[in-house]
């Protein structure tokens, strides 16, 4: 399987769409690189998401709530619905 591309839209840190392509053709390699807490593991836990609807990583601590929705999204639609999608 290649990854293509994936489009996020208010999941964790990526308010409203996003987009990230994958290299493809001679490019065979993407690198995900950021400062700490820039959505690196956002990226990751997305395409786990995305391909088995798994909601924690093994590293998360147990016990510990895993939120998937964006803050900034869900605070300013107080007591409505918020959409958050992962497309791969």
């Amino acid at each position: 399987m290649k990854l293509q591309s994936l489009k996020l839209e208010n999941f964790r840190q990526f308010y409203n769409p996003q987009e990230i392509d994958f290299a493809s053709r001679d490019r065979n390699v993407t690198l995900v690189i950021g400062v700490n807490g820039t959505g690196k593991t956002g990226i990751f836990r997305a395409i786990i998401f995305g391909l088995y609807g798994e909601q924690r990583l093994q590293q998360d601590t147990t016990g510990e709530k895993v939120h998937l929705v964006n803050f900034q999204k869900l605070s300013e639609n107080s007591g409505r619905p918020v959409i958050a999608t992962v497309t791969l």
